[in-house]
């Protein structure tokens, strides 16, 4: 367990820096969201810890934020910089460091030729590095990038940082429209203005965290912990099977590599997601019912399924991420009804269980879709149902099963979008994630699997 070690140790050293807090709602161990990491994801802890103070939403057990002087002094240059994949800074939750990682952020053109402020998760304090998405390019403070006064920055004129053009971002012809005319839905395209920025903030979090395991997911926690190899089944929709990303991992896979990172257990992980498909067309591919699957995507749907097949009877943990198309207004002007999307979920269980038994269940809510784009030719909204309610049903179906949890991600999302923009989080500006937001899947679903 090359992480676990360490986290408690750290982890009873914050508490003796700390004292004993009263208990709460937080998850045992569970990392303060400071500068001060006693899990040791963002620093070395060689400094002297801040005194108790703020309620950082995570545990009840909490250090206060540091000053950006504190954590630079603490903080190895090592930990200051993300110049390619880092699984650790990858998959620490952005909510257990002041130092936020790679965030992501999409720059359009505005209607004046110019580029509008650039808000982030958090008010930034100082900016460590802004570089292009794949993190090949660093980009030059002052030049490139201004930090205003209100944590937001700016991109001055001359800048190496481009935004996408309205040209490009609207075009003549296209499937999806917003307000203004149709617009493109080409990852080779809306890359051209992703960007990602590492920061230090010293505002506290007080949104929505991931679930923790506690005692669920039995099956998977006792090879986990027990270094022991796992068998891992991913069924769901294009989301889940990586589209989106452009210059790093899928979420699915980042969660084997990460699974593997922080315990000793070998994964081996089979993707059966189908793009394009909806929980009720899973449900005719389990049921052998074809006449349930749209033509387009019925090839390659018997295909993933095959995979399944294959899969399930050896199944440790089935990942089960699906919602996206079912919240298209194609399956009814308000998506597909709740009620309908719970029993396929629980089909898809069932389905799993029938041939492994003990299988934990790790159900995935799905990252909010672009509610500004409708369909050019219906006019049918891309997100016609409440995706919260989705994840709300999900959590019903977990809470009746202690080998079943969800991962939240559509809360965790929701918080950061009450500052970001959706364009931030999509990689193709339609309803798939950016390679930004396939961390904040992935950080989610660990913190799920693994109590980080």
């Amino acid at each position: 367990m090359k992480k676990i070690l360490v986290f408690m140790l750290c982890a009873v050293m914050a508490f003796a820096f700390v004292g004993c807090g009263e208990s709460g709602g937080g998850n045992p161990g569970t990392p303060p969201a400071t500068g001060y990491n006693p899990n040791g994801n963002t620093a070395e802890n060689t400094g002297t810890p801040p005194v108790s103070a703020e309620d950082s939403a995570v545990n009840d057990e909490v250090l206060a934020m540091m000053s950006v002087e504190q954590l630079l002094s603490v903080t190895p240059q090592k930990d200051l910089s993300v110049s390619s994949l880092d699984i650790e800074k990858f998959t620490t939750p952005f909510y257990d460091t002041q130092i936020q990682y790679c965030e992501g952020f999409f720059l359009l053109e505005n209607e004046e030729g110019t580029t509008d402020p650039v808000t982030l998760a958090f008010p930034a304090k100082k900016v460590l590095e802004v570089r292009s998405n794949d993190l090949s390019v660093l980009y030059t403070e002052g030049k490139d990038y201004v930090l205003n006064d209100d944590g937001t920055l700016s991109i001055p004129a001359g800048s190496a940082i481009t935004p996408l053009s309205r040209d490009e971002f609207y075009v003549e012809e296209g499937q999806w429209s917003d307000d203004n005319g149709p617009v493109s839905d080409q990852p080779s395209t809306i890359y051209k203005g992703h960007y990602t920025v590492t920061y230090i903030r010293t505002d506290g979090y007080e949104g929505i965290t991931a679930n923790g395991r506690g005692d669920k997911l039995q099956t998977f926690a006792k090879k986990a912990n027990a270094g022991e190899a796992l068998n891992v089944l991913v069924l769901g929709d294009s989301i889940a099977a990586g589209a989106g990303v452009k210059d790093f991992p899928k979420w699915a896979d980042l969660t084997e590599q990460g699974i593997e990172y922080y315990t000793d257990s070998e994964v081996t992980l089979t993707n059966a997601a189908v793009p394009g498909i909806h929980s009720a067309e899973y449900v005719g591919l389990i049921d052998k019912n074809m006449d349930a699957v749209d033509d387009n995507i019925e090839e390659d749907a018997k295909a993933k399924f095959a995979l399944a097949e294959a899969a399930k009877g050896t199944a440790d943990l089935a990942i089960i991420a699906i919602g996206a198309n079912d919240a298209g207004g194609w399956c009814g002007a308000t998506g597909t009804p709740v009620a309908n999307y719970t029993a396929n979920v629980q089909r898809m269980i069932e389905y799993v269980r029938d041939a492994s038994p003990d299988c934990s269940i790790l159900l995935v809510s799905c990252m909010q879709t672009n509610p500004k784009i409708k369909d050019t030719a219906s006019g049918n909204k891309l997100a016609a149902a409440n995706l919260s309610e989705y994840e709300t049903a999900l959590s019903g179906i977990a809470a009746g099963d202690a080998n079943i949890l969800l991962a939240n991600v559509h809360g965790v999302e929701s918080s950061l979008r009450a500052r970001k923009n959706i364009e931030d989080f999509l990689g193709d500006n339609i309803n798939h994630p950016s390679d930004y937001m396939s961390r904040i899947y992935t950080q989610v679903v660990l913190s799920a699997l693994l109590d980080l």
